[in-house]
């Protein structure tokens, strides 16, 4: 996927199976049990078979490779070496569309979980991913918050619980293949800083954290460490497999690797140095675990507007209050309390907008959408170049260098006690999105039509 580049792909069918909170909350737009939508959203690799070819940019496939590099994230500028990984794997709670200086705050969600949780759900919701082989998740979006403002997007993020890198490192005559794992939370989670503060700030109980919500956090196997932790496997060939008792912390006070956790080990800055803060909402404990994940920048050619509206019904902008199947011909579907009738669905509009110039907008009831990212060397090795790193002996001295470049450009603004920033000047890649619009937006779904009797929604 990296020169190779990769299509962040969540394949979905947003069903509508959230229930609505007890108490009254805003609905931010989001796909809920108020209605019913169908949406597929890929990430999957372009070099396999079933990638779709982007239009617009060249991206190609190629070789493994490293090269000498400049990176900048706003007023921040490093120099090294960039390496095209060979693998990304990792959780993903959500994928958020931006725009600088947007109206719509943390971005518009178009794939996650809902924001709506009961009091016994869980702390955090994501699914496994692999960039290089698709893979799919049941989610949820806010698209229709851009019914009105109707931004153009020009980055994006997918929040993650987790990532590892994989990508070769060569110096000294040789090869080694490196994964590197970054967990945004420490596990065990029950026994992490963040819960120890919630019981001393928050009122958590000693035993809540007993509870499965708790436990269930602990999704990495086999492996204990610390919020902002790097863990790394060193393997000699590309294909051997990295087990949890492979997986080493890296000693800064020798730079060697090492299989108990060292009292100064390499770690993210900015997860490391911005603890995770617990809320209390009326009695329940929750967390905010910052922002942490794959960002990627949408260039002027690529950007669009994306939004949705509801086909009738009262969250619907455009219905007329008319009784009845608005949009379409009643005739063909049920439309009473008898025979069944139409749950609001939702209708989907595109615009792509390359350098300011939006086209004709394309309107349906059904949504797919490609994210296609070039991932050409996101692992960066500060301050070393490729020579620097040919001429290297020791391993350990070229992984105190490493970073991806999304965290380097957030732990330059930790370490310079920066708070906030735009996902634009945090993107580490380029992404594209390959948007598809169909079925007519007077035609339901089938997920939508209720035919009584026979159906449980009757």
């Amino acid at each position: 996927m990296f020169k190779q580049i990769f299509v962040l792909a969540i394949s979905a069918m947003l069903v509508s199976c959230l229930d609505s909170p007890e108490d009254e909350q805003p609905n931010n737009g989001e796909s809920s049990s108020s209605g019913y939508s169908e949406n597929s959203v890929k990430l999957s690799s372009v070099v396999s078979n079933s990638s779709p070819k982007p239009t617009g940019k060249t991206f190609q496939a190629a070789t493994v490779a490293m090269s000498d590099c400049n990176v900048v994230s706003g007023i921040y500028q490093g120099s090294g070496t960039c390496i095209d990984p060979v693998s990304v794997t990792g959780n993903a709670a959500s994928v958020n569309l931006h725009k600088r200086n947007t109206v719509v705050y943390g971005g518009v969600r178009i794939a996650g979980q809902s924001e709506f949780a009961e009091p016994e759900g869980s702390l955090y919701s994501g699914v496994d991913f692999d960039l290089f082989n698709p893979s799919a998740f049941v989610t949820n979006n806010t698209l229709r918050t851009q019914y009105t403002s109707r931004e153009q997007y020009d980055s994006l993020n997918v929040l993650s619980a987790y990532y590892y890198v994989k990508f070769p490192v060569t110096f000294n005559n040789s090869t080694k293949w490196v994964t590197v794992l970054l967990s945004q939370y420490g596990q065990p989670f029950e026994q992490s800083t963040a819960v120890t503060n919630a019981i001393s700030q928050c009122g958590l109980s000693q035993s809540e954290t007993t509870q499965a919500r708790f436990t269930d956090m602990n999704m990495i196997d086999g492996l204990s460490f610390q919020r902002g932790d790097y863990l790394f496997c060193v393997k000699d060939t590309d294909t051997e497999a990295c087990i949890a008792s492979d997986f080493q912390w890296l000693d800064e006070s020798n730079n060697q690797l090492v299989a108990t956790r060292p009292s100064n080990p390499k770690q993210a800055h900015a997860l490391a140095n911005n603890p995770i803060e617990c809320q209390n909402d009326g009695g329940r404990i929750g967390f905010n675990f910052g922002d942490f994940g794959l960002y990627a920048t949408i260039s002027d050619t690529n950007q669009f507007k994306l939004w949705s509206d509801f086909s009738h019904g009262e969250l619907s902008e455009q219905w007329n209050g008319d009784n009845g199947f608005p949009l379409g011909d009643s005739s063909l579907v049920p439309n009473n309390e008898q025979d069944g009738w139409v749950e609001p669905y939702y209708i989907y509009y595109h615009q792509a907008c390359p350098n300011g110039n939006c086209g004709v907008t394309t309107e349906g009831s059904n949504l797919d959408v490609d994210f296609v990212f070039d991932t050409t060397g996101i692992v960066f090795i500060e301050s070393m170049s490729e020579a620097d790193m040919n001429a290297e002996t020791s391993i350990g001295n070229i992984l105190s260098a490493f970073h991806t470049k999304t965290q380097w450009a957030f732990d330059q603004r930790s370490i310079n006690n920066v708070i906030g920033y735009d996902v634009y000047d945090i993107g580490g890649t380029d992404v594209q999105a390959i948007i598809t619009i169909d079925r007519d937006s007077n035609n339901p779904p089938d997920g939508a039509v209720v035919s009584c009797p026979g159906d449980d929604r009757c």
